[in-house]
């Protein structure tokens, strides 16, 4: 299941022993009483992680709290790394925009819609951030944004997917994160 979406997808009663998750895209993807063999399946870098939901009941909503509950659940330290907190919330951000596989979601947001939720000032310098770079543009004498479109809304769906940076992207992390020599993506 390398690189599979797996968006909104059930595990239910599952030994996932040796599973290769790497890459996939989990966005509300459920495991349902797979907890005891969760750890033994590879992840990878939880690049394309969103969301998963365990046992219908707790939901994770960032791949560094899946990673610690993998490292929890008996998974070897260093096994996962992690993609900082600015790259999550760009990914984020980003998504506000794009379905998981790269479709476009919505053509037009309003800010405050962009800017909502826990550490709304850091999201909004990044939005701030992905303007100035020309990933997003603002609708004049509206308070909507829209996003770029062609190149650099390749480069957009790339990082959204996979968090495959471009070196306007390096850019405009390396703005933001405070990490010295912080690779964003955990590679």
């Amino acid at each position: 299941m390398r690189e599979a979406n797996l968006e909104s997808t059930t595990f239910d009663r599952c030994d996932l022993t040796g599973l290769d998750l790497t890459g996939a895209t989990l966005r509300d993807t459920r495991f349902n009483r797979c907890k005891p063999t969760i750890h033994a399946a590879a992840w990878g870098t939880l690049n394309g992680f969103i969301s998963v939901v365990l046992d219908g009941r707790q939901r994770i909503d960032t791949p560094t709290a899946f990673g610690q509950f993998l490292r929890r659940a008996g998974k070897k330290a260093g096994a996962t790394v992690d993609p900082c907190a600015h790259a999550v919330q760009l990914r984020a951000l980003f998504g506000t925009f794009l379905f998981p596989d790269g479709r476009l979601r919505r053509s037009k947001v309003k800010r405050k819609n962009l800017v909502k939720g826990t550490g709304t000032d850091t999201v909004a310098a990044l939005l701030d951030g992905a303007i100035k770079a020309g990933f997003i543009t603002h609708v004049s004498g509206r308070e909507w944004y829209e996003c770029a479109k062609g190149q650099t809304y390749q480069a957009m769906v790339a990082f959204a997917r996979n968090l495959e940076t471009t070196s306007e992207i390096d850019m405009l992390l390396n703005d933001f994160c405070p990490i010295k020599g912080c690779t964003h993506i955990g590679l």
